[in-house]
């Protein structure tokens, strides 16, 4: 899972080819909508149990 979210930065913030001002967004969506799925996921383990 960890290779799969370290990915992830590359695929995004690289995907613009250009160290340009957007790159810093691009890597702080990705890092919070990593942190939403980890709150999300848990959240529905705990209603589960």
């Amino acid at each position: 899972v960890f290779i799969l979210w370290f990915g992830w930065f590359g695929f995004n913030a690289g995907s613009e080819l250009a160290a340009d001002e957007f790159v810093p967004f691009l890597a702080m969506n990705t890092l919070i909508a990593a942190a939403a799925g980890v709150i999300g996921a848990t959240a529905i383990i705990w209603l589960k149990t």
